[in-house]
C-alpha cells in the first residue's frame, strides 16, 4: 500500500511541473489545454483554468485552431493553482485522451450546443406562417407538467408527450443545485408518450431540491425541450420526516366474547396513520382475515369480527396502520402475538344449546381391611333454564361395609362401636336442588337431601362453590351433611375438593381430595384421586380417575367413573 502511495504522488509531482500550452504546430492557446499525460492523470494549462473549481465534470474535445470539435472523452477535475489544473479521465475514456486536447466544464459545451442550436436560422415553429401552406416544424416539441414538489423516500414520476422530427427523449436530473446531470433515457409508450421514474437517493444532509431538463433526439440532433443546463426545472424536496413518539394506536382490549355474537373493536387511531385494519382469526388457525376499520368519531375508528367468527374457545387479532411512506405497521399487538380474547357460551340458552343432562357415576372405596369398603351408584337429571340456573335431581346409595355401626335411636341407647365387627352400610338418598352462576367465574350450588338407612331416616343437605371456568381452571369445595331424624346424631358426612384443568377443547384434567364418614363412628376417611374428563362430540361425556382411599394406618384403592349425555 505504501509503494502505490508513493508511486502515485511521485506521478502527481511530475504532472504537476509547468509546461507551455502549446497545439502539435506549436502556437499557445488561452483555453485549458491538455500539456501532460500519465495513465488516467493529466495535466492543464491556459488562461481558463481560473473557472475550474474541484470535483468539476469537463468533457475534452480534439483540437481545431483555438476552438473545440468532437468531444473525445470525460474527465474530472483534481486540484487548480494559478493557469494549471491536474484532472482525472473516466476509466472508460483513458485511450481517447490525447495531448492538446481541449478541456471545458460540460455545463459550459451544453449551453454553446443549446445556443448555437438557436443561431442556426431555423424558423420558429411558433411564429404563424402562410395558412395556405402550414409549416412543418423542424425542431421537436414537448408537452411536460412538471410535479410541484419530491416527495421524500418516493420516486418521482415524469411524462412527457413529444412530437416533431424526433423519436426519443432524455432527462437530464441531479440532487441538489451542484454536480454533474445524469442522463436517464425516458421509455416511450403509445402516442408520443414518454415516461421515467427518478429514485431519489437519500444522503445526510439531505438535498433541498431536484433539479432536472428534457433532450429531444431525432434525425436533427439533440435539443433541450424542457429546460436546460443553465437553468433546469428545480423540484422543492419534502422535509425527511420527523420522528414521533406517540401512540400508534390507543385500544382498550376486551378479555371476553359471548359464542356467536359480533364483537366489535374500537381504538383511536394517531392522525400520522391511515388505513387501519382489524386482522383477526380463531384461535390456533394460521389465517388472519382483515376487515377494514371505518372511522366512527374523531380518530376513533371501529371493526366488528362477524359472529359466525366468535366461536369457542376464542379468536385472537391485531391493529395495523399505513404510515406516511405506504410502509404498513402494527399498531396494537402483532400477528406473532396477537391479542387473544376468550369465547365463552351464552348467559341465556339459544335454541342450539343443550337443556338437559342425564349422568351416572360409579365409585368404589377400600380403605385397607376386609371389612371396610362401599360401592357408591349416583344417578342424575339436570334441566337448564338458563345459561347461569340449572334444576337438578339425583339418587345416590353407598352400599358396602363398616368397621362399626349406630343402633337404632329407638331403644332411646347411644351409638355402640363394634371395632372387631362388621356391618353393613345400606344408605340411600334422594336430592334436588338448584346451581346458580354468578357472572363468568362463580357458581354455588345448594341441594336438599334426605336419606333413609338401616337404622331409621335422615335429613340434610348439599352445598358447594366453584370458581373459574372451564377455558382456564376451576377449584371446587363441597360438603354434603345427613343428620339421623329421630336421634339428631350426624349419620353422613362428606367433604371434597376438585380442581379441573382444561388441556384442550374437549377434555380435562381432574384431582380430588375428599373425607367422608358414613355410618360409623370410626375415624374419618381420606380419598385421593386424579383422572380426566373427555367431552365425545357434544352430546356425550365420560370421566374416569383413581387414587387411594385409607382410614389410619390402613391404605387400600379407590376408583370413580361415570358417563353423561346431553340432550
Amino acid at each position: 500500500m505504501k509503494a502505490r502511495l508513493l508511486s502515485l504522488t511521485a506521478a502527481t509531482a511530475v504532472l504537476a511541473v509547468p509546461a507551455a500550452a502549446r497545439s502539435p504546430d506549436g502556437s499557445a492557446h488561452t483555453q485549458p489545454t491538455v500539456v501532460e499525460l500519465a495513465g488516467n492523470l493529466a495535466i492543464l494549462r491556459g488562461a481558463g483554468i481560473g473557472q475550474f473549481a474541484p470535483r468539476m465534470p469537463l468533457l475534452c474535445s480534439e483540437h481545431t485552431g483555438d476552438r473545440a470539435g468532437l468531444v473525445t472523452f470525460e474527465a474530472t477535475v483534481i486540484s487548480t493553482s494559478a493557469d494549471t489544473a491536474s484532472i482525472a479521465i473516466a476509466d472508460e475514456h483513458r485511450e481517447r485522451a490525447r495531448l492538446g486536447a481541449i478541456c471545458e466544464p460540460r455545463f459550459v459545451v451544453e449551453a454553446r450546443t443549446y445556443r448555437a442550436t438557436l443561431k442556426s436560422g431555423q424558423p420558429d415553429p411558433s411564429r404563424p406562417t402562410d395558412s395556405s401552406r402550414p409549416a412543418e416544424p423542424k425542431r421537436p416539441k414537448v408537452r411536460h407538467r412538471p410535479p410541484h414538489n419530491a416527495p421524500y423516500g418516493k420516486p418521482i414520476w415524469l411524462e412527457a408527450v413529444l412530437s416533431g422530427p424526433a423519436d426519443k427523449l432524455f432527462c437530464y436530473w441531479r440532487m441538489g443545485e451542484e454536480g454533474a446531470f445524469s442522463e436517464l433515457p425516458m421509455e416511450a409508450r403509445q402516442d408520443g408518450l414518454f415516461v421515467v421514474s427518478l429514485v431519489l437517493t437519500q444522503s445526510d444532509p439531505p438535498p433541498r431540491s431536484v433539479q432536472y431538463y428534457l433532450v429531444a433526439q431525432g434525425p436533427g440532433g439533440r435539443f433541450p425541450v424542457f429546460g436546460d443546463p443553465a437553468e433546469p426545472r428545480s423540484l422543492p424536496l419534502d422535509a425527511v420526516p420527523e420522528t414521533h413518539d406517540e401512540q400508534l394506536v390507543v385500544h382498550a382490549p376486551p378479555d371476553r366474547a359471548t359464542h356467536r355474537k359480533p364483537l366489535l373493536i374500537s381504538a383511536e387511531i394517531n392522525k400520522r396513520f391511515t388505513r387501519p385494519m382489524l386482522c383477526y382469526r380463531a384461535r390456533g388457525s394460521g389465517l388472519y382475515l382483515k376487515v377494514p376499520m371505518t372511522p366512527s368519531g374523531p380518530d376513533q375508528y371501529s371493526a366488528e369480527i362477524p359472529a359466525r367468527d366468535v366461536v369457542t374457545p376464542g379468536v385472537a387479532y391485531y391493529i395495523a396502520v399505513m404510515d406516511e411512506k405506504g410502509i404498513v405497521r402494527e399498531g396494537f399487538s402483532s400477528a406473532r402475538s396477537p391479542w387473544n380474547v376468550t369465547v365463552l357460551q351464552p348467559q341465556i340458552l339459544s335454541a342450539e344449546s343443550n337443556r338437559n343432562r342425564l349422568s351416572f357415576q360409579y365409585a368404589r372405596a377400600n380403605h385397607g381391611a376386609d371389612n371396610d369398603h362401599w360401592q357408591n351408584f349416583d344417578a342424575g337429571l339436570e334441566r337448564l333454564f338458563f345459561g347461569f340456573l340449572v334444576a337438578r335431581l339425583s339418587a345416590a346409595a353407598w352400599l358396602g361395609e363398616s368397621p362399626s355401626g349406630i343402633k337404632s335411636a329407638a331403644t332411646g341407647s347411644d351409638p355402640v362401636t363394634l371395632p372387631h365387627a362388621a356391618s353393613t352400610l345400606p344408605i340411600y338418598v334422594g336430592r334436588a336442588g338448584l346451581d346458580l352462576n354468578i357472572g363468568d367465574y362463580v357458581g354455588i350450588t345448594a341441594d336438599l337431601d334426605m336419606g333413609t338407612f338401616k337404622s331409621g331416616a335422615g335429613l340434610g343437605y348439599r352445598a358447594s362453590a366453584r370458581i373459574g371456568d372451564e377455558h382456564v381452571a376451576s377449584i371446587e369445595i363441597g360438603i354434603e351433611q345427613i343428620w339421623d331424624i329421630d336421634a339428631g346424631n350426624l349419620v353422613f358426612d362428606v367433604k371434597k375438593g376438585t380442581l379441573r384443568i382444561p388441556f384442550g377443547d374437549d377434555w380435562r384434567i381432574v384431582a380430588t381430595a375428599a373425607q367422608d364418614r358414613i355410618l360409623t363412628d370410626a375415624p374419618k376417611a381420606i380419598r385421593i384421586g386424579a383422572g380426566v374428563e373427555v367431552d365425545l362430540g357434544s352430546h356425550f361425556a365420560v370421566s374416569l380417575s383413581g387414587g387411594a382411599a385409607g382410614r389410619k394406618d390402613q391404605l387400600g384403592m379407590s376408583l370413580n367413573s361415570g358417563v353423561a349425555l346431553r340432550f
